[in-house]
């Protein structure tokens, strides 16, 4: 009977396709990947050797050298063929992050076991005939038990399906349906197959299954970082999710650049993405030659996960990964001489042990260099995951909701003296945070974390309202108080509304504009735009007056500070720190200057000392503000300080 192979012909460039644009996209590191490559290899031979049995000895009857090759043609042909189910199982424990399924002895069996009742099958062809017989007359016949395979194919069938059921949720939807494809298409083609054997369609089905998936599951611009062709966050949350779901015990390794944002500055974008590359290529290739199974992703601008699976307790993990850091750092010594040292710090977490939970995980790995010293290289989480800080961090959601929902937001106020009137004559409102479980929040910890969860708006209005209503409730100039200083968002700019919303509070509590200094930090330049730019301009309009609060942490320049209609420019304490140095004493000097030279007051936060008050006296500055005077305190502390503190009233 004359067999069609077109469709045989047809899966050759589809294997090609798949296999070229593996080495292409260099999408060759990691077990999953070889795996795939290993796939379609297989599939491809199998291909062309099921081409040349039914081809390359087309006359009858056959030659004894025709007979032995359509013989190993077919051997070959079944042997890579049946092996594609297992292989392909072994393919998606590795894709799927499951490797600790072959712990388990049903799974050893179903891909051992099975596995080898195949090579049997055909080790014992030449005595049983039972797979095929190759004869002159006839060429190819199936054999008597043929159908032996097919039971076994069908096991291996039935159990990826209840494998991808299982942990459907570890992929995304479209992922999972390329991976069930192959099960589906193959089904398909072995009942074409059997029904007649005159249509060759098996390895075209697998090839189009193996097609689907690259085009599904391959994207490299989705799952790998361009700058070191490593797996990118994205994929590094998924592992971790993978994990928890699955209760694997594993190590994780973050070695974070705690510079990496300044060298890539330095370095530009390019030279940065050059240099990250000189590092991970050695790194990972010696991680490699240890024989530990891990998994290595990357974070930009510059921190590194490494998942390190089956490791034992007792294995220093941070000393080999520093042994191996300084053995590669050859590579890029070129880069290092030029100034540009990363600096490392690493954190060692045994998951499910330190951790358990997906938020703490990412959240730690993120911060955990911010929860320990400075100079702490390696920390463990075990030393820290028990600390106030963490908890807190932890915490954070339950935290801002109880500040908003229970009332446990509170403003302090920071008197600002006058150097010229030797009193104090205004006062910087500062929000607090005092939680009942964990009692003080310090607002560098909460005010972030309230941005990035959407939170800054509604504490925001609070410290704006309860300014407006402070103002109301005490005659402050009675006292030599001429204004107080809230504090706007960037998130409160941006609200269209946010000139209503004042004018609204203004009325409410009977204020005098004069009465308000609005303080904006200086990265607010950051995300100035048109919307910010006119609420600003209006609520000068209406005759309130703008502080630029931290000159000195940004990058604005005079042009910018001209033409917003700042009244005070208040420099930073991070300035202030190095006035006793020569040049930051010219940095503050010429800072002032500059300021005095377009008419703007000078506040100097900060100030500690009184040398440096009576620096500042000289250089000229306006006002001081800090702990030498006054710390901030709460408003009745507030209100009794500026009683005993201001002689006289206005």
């Amino acid at each position: 009977m004359e067999k069609i192979i077109f469709f045989n012909y047809c899966a050759i460039p589809i294997y090609s396709f798949i296999l070229i644009s593996a080495f292409v996209r260099g999408a060759t590191r990691g077990r999953s990947n070889r795996y795939f490559i290993l796939l379609n290899a297989m599939s491809l031979t199998a291909t062309v050797l099921d081409i040349l049995a039914n081809r390359a000895f087309p006359e009858r009857p056959l030659t004894t050298a025709g007979v032995y090759a359509i013989t190993l043609f077919e051997y070959g042909y079944f042997l890579l063929h049946n092996l594609t189910m297992p292989i392909y199982q072994i393919y998606l424990i590795y894709v799927m992050k499951t490797e600790f399924l072959f712990k388990n002895k049903f799974i050893k069996f179903l891909l051992i076991g099975l596995s080898t009742a195949i090579v049997l099958l055909l080790i014992t062809n030449p005595i049983t005939h039972w797979i095929f017989t190759v004869t002159p007359d006839v060429a190819y016949s199936r054999g008597s038990h043929i159908i032996l395979l097919y039971p076994i194919v069908f096991i291996f069938f039935l159990g990826g399906m209840i494998f991808l059921i299982k942990y459907r949720k570890l992929i995304d939807g479209w992922k999972w349906l390329a991976y069930l494809s192959l099960y589906l298409m193959d089904l398909a083609a072995v009942v074409v197959q059997y029904l007649s054997m005159r249509y060759l369609v098996e390895m075209f089905c697998t090839a189009l299954a193996f097609l689907f998936i690259v085009l599904i599951v391959y994207r490299p611009e989705e799952s790998v970082d361009p700058a070191v062709l490593l797996p990118n966050w994205k994929e590094y949350r998924r592992h971790i999710r993978n994990i928890l779901m699955t209760k694997q015990h594993v190590k994780i390794a973050v070695i974070k650049f705690i510079n990496a944002n300044n060298i890539r500055t330095y370095l530009g974008e390019e030279r940065y993405n050059r240099f990250l590359r000189k590092i991970s290529e050695p790194f990972i290739d010696s991680l490699m030659q240890t024989g530990l199974d891990f998994d290595m992703y990357f974070e930009a601008p510059g921190s590194i996960y490494v998942v390190f699976k089956d490791v034992s307790d007792d294995f220093d993990i941070s000393q080999k990964l520093f042994s191996i850091y300084r053995s590669v750092r050859y590579s890029f010594q070129e880069i290092e001489h030029t100034g540009a040292r990363l600096i490392p710090r690493v954190l060692i977490m045994n998951c499910p042990e330190d951790l358990d939970n997906f938020d703490d995980i990412i959240h730690l790995g993120h911060e955990f260099y911010g929860l320990t010293s400075y100079y702490k290289t390696v920390t463990n989480a075990s030393d820290i995951i028990g600390s106030k800080s963490f908890k807190i961090e932890s915490n954070m959601d339950s935290i801002l909701e109880r500040a908003i929902t229970e009332n446990r937001l509170e403003m302090y106020y920071q008197p600002i003296y006058s150097l010229k009137e030797k009193r104090f004559t205004s006062a910087e409102a500062l929000i607090r945070l005092k939680d009942r479980e964990y009692g003080f929040i310090s607002p560098g910890i909460f005010i972030p974390a309230a941005e990035a969860r959407g939170l800054i708006l509604p504490i925001g209005d609070f410290v704006v309202e309860e300014v407006f209503k402070f103002i109301s409730e005490n005659d402050l100039k009675k006292y030599g108080i001429d204004h107080i200083e809230p504090n706007l968002s960037v998130a409160q700019c941006l609200q269209p509304e946010l000139a209503e919303k004042i004018k609204s509070l203004e009325e409410k509590y009977n204020i005098d504009p004069k009465d308000i200094n609005f303080e904006i930090t200086e990265t607010f330049f950051d995300n100035i735009g048109e919307i910010m730019d006119r609420n600003i301009n209006r609520i000068r309009d209406m005759g309130y007056a703008f502080s630029l609060d931290d000159y000195g942490t940004g990058y604005s320049n005079i042009q910018r500070v001209s033409r917003l209609p700042f009244s005070v420019i208040k420099i930073d304490k991070s300035l202030i720190d190095i006035i006793d140095t020569p040049d930051g004493l010219a940095i503050i000097k010429n800072t002032i200057n500059m300021m005095k030279d377009i008419r703007k007051e000078i506040v100097a936060e900060g100030v500690e000392d009184e040398k440096t008050v009576n620096l500042l006296n000289e250089l000229g500055c306006d006002y001081i503000q800090g702990f030498y005077f006054a710390k901030p305190m709460p408003k009745d502390d507030f209100l009794q300080f500026i009683k005993e503190n201001n002689k006289g009233t206005r």
